[in-house]
């Protein structure tokens, strides 16, 4: 009997091979960007949870009271601290970045900085899991100036040859290689390529640091807890130990958390050195993968329920000649099934194609293997809900119809049948409008934040950072004099050069983004007193700095460099004249620093976003750099000059730290990296849009197709009788139109609320205009129009002799 069922399934879905091969074309493409999505949403919400004990670890943060931003980056001592005055810690263990430390490797002669590098203590391969590949972590734990690499950090550096025993040298001191562990999965907080041993760390001749210094913000300390003990009670034992050894920062309100390890990822951090994924954008994403898949199913069903109108004589058959519902239901799940198993094929085969792509792009590491048990379950479950979804109702829908019925002439299902398709392909015409809506605001959006930088020339300008120098130099000693003359020694000879413009030394990240705030302590002469401490955005720069920058005066000047009183003066921003409560004349307004030093503010400069717009400006003042250590050299390059620029810049930096590699960056690097993700929301609402108008429009060919099918004979009568081909052309689309029209009006105001609702993330927005919702009811119906116009042209063009002479 089964066998049976899908000998007819086989010989139904052969009759029709067109129709078949648009509706399992466009259910496969679906499947694919949902099996995607999927895999992606899984990666994102598995982040770290491959650690063995991951239940009981825990990344100690501070949390700021004002801003609720949490900090996961603390003091050294801090890690010595907890271990031994909080008895529910088990164990704790401590990370030292070396991204920014201008670690030097030289393998081969060949030297370059290497910027996965972690420093950690004895204790982190207790808490942690990493894979041992060759070699012993016992070495690695025991014995100095050894590391361990990663397995693909092996391969890229020696190839096929054995890595164990290799030797590197690392700012010249000679490394052994004494471990190789398994590559970190993607789906982890931290991935180190390098790890480095914390005794390394404190005992090279290069680096001196104070294990008691409480000010310094550089490590990731993480906790196992004792299985009974609740971490928010250990954290409220955290907060009084810094609060003891920090008395620098009495008035700031903060308190400590413990984050579960397998919580960090989408811990909703607003500033993180770790990847932060976003809860909203996987509840999206998944909701529009979810939608896509049920449009793509609407075509399945709207087509089986179109067939069957046609079948009605074959069901009417087999119902009097004694089928049953139950055999009926069979017959019609069996074609569906057999459907299904040809649109998995077809997608199994798009996603082996697609992923590499979708990874490359989106700086993913998925893998697809029906080997993994979750990815199974996941295949699974998708293709099991494509089934249910597209072929319960039709196979119900066949077995409940009395066959009486059918032999009166009344087609299966009849006008129910033909409203229920309506508003399945209404359903899937919304979809596409809002998703339509959702690229223009989107863009839009994307526009007004380029605006945002349209004062810079972002491939004419790139920076560079000075390298660290590797060794504590004493305030006042002579060895800061030296440094000082350095560093004003290499601006001025890459001033010299032709192709420069302009070049400015800053501590700021970047022309484009500088986030971080500092707690600063102004009292301002005049004023009453105030306790509260106003967390300040601080730039260090020289006096050439709005040579490069956009820094507009409202009032007052610029830092003068032949007046000496300014190196204690500042200028801010509007926002921090509002923030601090002055009034005018703001500029003059004299301050105390903390009990430190005073000056006077020169300059009041327009507001200007230092960040992303995603954030509000903040109050932000400019200081002029009176030690020289500005961490960072930003040069613009006269136009077509770039390389020239670049290959002067080069011979300064070499000339004054010789065994350094030159690195740089171009500001619209900086400015990709600052709105990737808003950029991948670009990308991925056009993938969403496109395939939306796509199915949407598979749907309506197939649709087209066979309500031309059943009219044909009445359309070789109309036009034996003189209709003309416009006639044809709008019997056919005037359903159609209809359908569109009305998907307009239903869709326009939920794309203005779901867009609305995706704006309020951006602290500064565009507003959605009403073009937007008439550009994308335009382009649904011109696809609507010219997918139908295709076969309504065919059916007005063919030969009406064709059409009435048989059956």
């Amino acid at each position: 009997m089964i066998r049976n069922y899908f000998k007819t399934a086989w010989r139904t879905i052969a009759q029709n091979p067109v129709q078949h091969g648009i509706v399992i074309g466009g259910l496969a493409t679906a499947l694919t960007v949902v099996l995607l999505i999927m895999l992606w949403a899984k990666n994102e919400l598995t982040y770290n949870s491959y650690h063995a004990q991951a239940d009981q670890i825990f990344l100690l943060s501070e949390v700021g009271e004002t801003d609720h931003e949490s900090l996961e980056i603390l003091p050294y001592p801090a890690y010595q601290a907890v271990q031994s005055e909080i008895p529910e810690i088990e164990r704790a263990a401590v990370g030292v970045p070396g991204e920014y430390m201008d670690i030097v490797f030289t393998l081969d002669d060949h030297q370059f900085y290497e910027r996965e590098v972690l420093f950690v203590d004895s204790n982190w391969l207790d808490l942690f899991d990493y894979r041992l590949i060759a070699g012993s972590f016992e070495r690695f734990r025991h014995e100095p100036r050894v590391i361990a690499i990663s397995e693909s950090r092996a391969r890229q550096y020696f190839g096929t040859e054995t890595a164990i025993g290799q030797v590197i040298l690392i700012d010249s001191i000679p490394t052994q290689i004494a471990a190789v562990f398994a590559d970190v999965p993607a789906n982890s907080s931290l991935r180190p390529h390098i790890l480095m041993s914390q005794q390394d760390l404190h005992n090279r001749p290069n680096f001196l640091r104070d294990e008691d210094y409480w000010g310094g913000y550089m490590v990731y300390i993480f906790v196992k807890l004792h299985p009974s003990a609740d971490p928010a009670a250990v954290a409220s034992k955290i907060t009084p130990i810094f609060k003891k050894n920090q008395p620098f920062r009495e008035g700031k309100a903060y308190h400590h958390s413990l984050v579960g390890l397998t919580d960090i990822h989408l811990g909703g951090h607003g500033f993180s050195y770790l990847p932060q994924g976003n809860k909203s954008t996987i509840v999206i994403f998944s909701a529009l993968a979810f939608l896509l898949l049920l449009t793509a199913s609407v075509n399945f069903v709207n087509l089986a329920l179109a067939r069957m109108t046609t079948r009605h004589k074959e069901i009417g058959i087999r119902k009097v000649t004694g089928a049953t519902k139950g055999q009926l239901f069979g017959q019609v799940m069996a074609e569906t099934v057999l459907t299904i198993a040809i649109c998995a094929i077809l997608t199994m085969l798009l996603l082996i194609v697609a992923l590499p792509f979708f990874n490359r792009y989106f700086e993913a590491s998925l893998v697809f293997s029906l080997s993994d048990t979750n990815t199974l379950w996941l295949v699974i479950a998708v293709f099991g809900a494509v089934v249910l979804l597209t072929g319960i109702y039709p196979a119900l829908l066949t077995g409940h119809t009395n066959p009486l019925q059918l032999f009166r002439g009344k087609t299966l299902g009849q006008t129910d049948n033909k409203r229920f398709r309506e508003a399945l392909m209404i359903g899937q015409m919304i979809l596409a409008v809002v998703m339509l809506v959702g690229v223009l605001v989107i863009y839009g959006q994307f526009r007004y934040i380029q605006q945002t930088t349209a004062a810079y020339q972002m491939d004419q300008v790139f920076s560079f950072r000075r390298a660290v120098t590797g060794t504590s130099i004493r305030h006042g000693s002579q060895e800061m004099r030296d440094y000082q003359t350095k560093v004003q020694t290499i601006k001025q000879q890459i001033q010299q050069h032709s192709a420069i413009k302009a070049v400015t030394k800053v501590n700021g990240a970047s022309l484009i983004d500088n986030p971080g705030k500092l707690d600063m302590g102004y009292e301002w002469i005049g004023y009453p007193k105030t306790e509260k401490i106003i967390e300040t955005v601080m730039l260090w720069v020289d006096h050439d700095y709005p040579k490069l920058a956009d820094v507009q005066l409202l009032s007052g000047r610029w830092f003068d460099p032949e007046n000496k009183s300014d190196i204690k003066n500042i200028l801010i921003n509007e926002t921090a004249v509002r923030a601090f409560g002055l009034k005018e004349p703001v500029v003059g307004t004299s301050y105390n620093f903390m009990g430190d030093y005073g000056g006077k503010i020169i300059g009041v400069v327009k507001d200007f976003h230092h960040a992303s717009i995603h954030q509000p400006i903040q109050p932000l003042v400019f200081e002029l750099d009176q030690h020289g250590m500005g961490g960072k050299y930003l040069v613009e390059a006269h136009g077509g000059r770039i390389s020239d620029a670049l290959a002067a810049v080069e011979a300064v930096y070499k000339q004054h730290f010789p065994g350094k590699p030159f690195e740089y960056t171009f500001l619209d690097e900086e400015f990709d990296k600052l709105y990737k993700q808003d950029q991948k929301a670009l990308v991925f609402s056009l993938v969403f849009a496109g395939l939306s108008l796509l199915i949407s429009a598979l749907g309506i060919l197939a649709m087209a197709m066979f309500a031309t099918q059943r009219r044909i004979k009445e359309i070789g009568i109309r036009k034996v009788l003189g209709a003309s081909f416009a006639s044809i052309l709008t019997l056919l689309s005037r359903d159609f139109i209809r359908m569109v029209l009305l998907a307009i009006v239903i869709a326009s105001p939920i794309a203005w609320w779901l867009m609305s609702k995706w704006l309020e993330d951006f602290a500064y927005r565009m507003e959605i205009q009403w073009w937007m919702f008439a550009a994308a009811g335009l382009v649904t119906l011109a696809v609507a129009l010219l997918t139908v116009s295709w076969q309504a042209i065919r059916a007005a063009v063919a030969n009406p002799v064709d059409s009435l002479r048989d059956e």
